[in-house]
């Protein structure tokens, strides 16, 4: 193979293309993820209601149909924040490992 490094596949267009998609697609993810995990306005039927009473209920607590109750919990809102990022953050990780495991034949290539 003629790729023995990192460093050969820096100097490749494909592999600079590559992971300009990788990160746009990670960042894509974070913030879809966040998104629908952290939406209150997901209903019963699994239905994501993006309308602006929605993100106005979401965000302030304040329903344009009538008074609503906010219950908000910061530390449980951390603690699923980090564990949800974190999780996408592994599977992004495996992600690059597994390239690097077709293209070289490690998980943790050379330098």
């Amino acid at each position: 193979m003629e790729n023995k490094t990192i460093s050969d596949l820096k100097s490749k267009m494909w592999y600079r293309l590559l992971k300009v998609i990788f990160i746009v697609a990670f960042f894509i993810v974070l913030v879809i993820g966040n998104l629908v995990f952290f939406n209150d306005s997901v209903s019963r039927d699994n239905h994501l209601d993006l309308s602006y009473n929605a993100f106005l209920k979401a965000k302030t607590g304040i329903n344009t149909y009538g008074p609503t109750e906010v219950n908000f919990n910061f530390s449980n809102f951390i603690k699923l924040f980090f564990i949800g990022n974190f999780i996408i953050l592994l599977i992004f990780e495996a992600i690059k490992r597994s390239f690097y495991y077709v293209v070289f034949g490690s998980l943790k290539p050379e330098k």
